[in-house]
């Protein structure tokens, strides 16, 4: 009887045991929307500094404002220093405001009325958007999306790295990463090959926030931020479909949207992982960018020459 009260004593009844893991459910629940809440807190304080401290220039410059995921945020360089590489070739002045949200949707962005009220306010002449924020999406999963340091990342995986064919950057900055693209490589084609065209809820309402662009006389341009090559491609045989074609003429028919898609090749030593690019990404794109803002703004720093 002793070791029967000892046992009992040890071994929580089975009760006890879906009631720890009803709470550990509820907690992961509710944990992943307070952090949601506090992560629409922060982007919103992010869009409020951004344009003000833009609103204080005293010079009239082109303005363009860039939106979309970590993509672009690790793609492109900070706003300022595409100024200055702007204005060095081709002497004008420029404002560039660069808005992004880590794992961003497209929902993230249209459902934002601050977001349209600061980018109207901002008078910009352009708006270049993430090509795949606006074409595809994936389905909703449930996770808190945890970031970790590729240090940690590798030191996590360093006994059995081989084997696990994690993706590693060719050396130990911290740069902050979402877990979920350290998948195999097979799985992260998978995982795009699941992606979806735009439809339905989202497109009607994206197309509210694009109206109210156009309205205010900002021409929208669609940027291709391009995944390493093999995974590219993948998105390529998504672009081929008849439901991407007859969403690029919308976008191009109703909105006057221009589509660009670079044409360099970009293998995964220009990246950190399976999708965010590393300085030597970052510098190719951001150089093709700058040919490319040269081809669609020019003719705004032309005509304000000749005044």
């Amino acid at each position: 009887s002793a070791n029967q009260s000892q046992q009992s004593m040890t071994s929580p009844p089975i009760k006890v045991w879906i009631l720890t893991f009803a709470i550990a459910l509820l907690s992961l629940i509710f944990s992943k929307e307070y952090f949601t809440h506090l992560e629409n807190e922060y982007f919103d304080l992010q869009l409020r500094n951004t344009f003000k401290k833009k609103k204080s220039v005293s010079t009239d410059p082109i303005r363009i404002v860039l939106i979309g995921s970590s993509l672009i945020h690790q793609g492109l360089n900070d706003a300022e220093e595409i100024e200055e590489n702007l204005k060095e070739r081709y002497n004008a002045e420029f404002s560039i405001v660069k808005i992004y949200r880590r794992g961003g949707s497209v929902s993230d962005f249209y459902r934002n009325e601050n977001l349209a009220n600061e980018i109207i306010a901002f008078k910009p002449q352009y708006l270049f958007i993430q090509e795949s924020l606006i074409t595809f999406y994936e389905e909703e999963k449930f996770t808190l999306g945890k970031r970790i340091s590729t240090r940690a990342l590798r030191e996590l995986f360093q006994k059995d790295r081989e084997k696990s064919n994690i993706i590693f950057p060719p050396n130990d900055n911290e740069l902050q990463i979402n877990t979920g693209d350290s998948l195999r490589l097979e799985d992260k084609i998978r995982e795009t090959e699941g992606s979806k065209v735009v439809e339905g809820v989202m497109k009607d309402g994206l197309e509210k926030f694009l109206r109210r662009m156009t309205k205010n006389n900002i021409k929208l341009v669609a940027i291709n931020i391009p995944y390493p090559n093999k995974l590219e491609n993948v998105m390529d045989s998504l672009r081929n479909s008849n439901a991407y074609k007859d969403l690029v003429e919308w976008y191009k028919g109703d909105f006057g949207f221009d589509f660009l898609d670079i044409d360099i090749d970009m293998p995964f030593s220009y990246y950190f992982d399976l999708a965010h690019m590393n300085p030597k990404g970052e510098e190719i794109y951001t150089d093709w960018f700058i040919d490319q803002v040269g081809e669609q703004v020019m003719h705004f720093a032309s005509a304000k020459n000749q005044k």
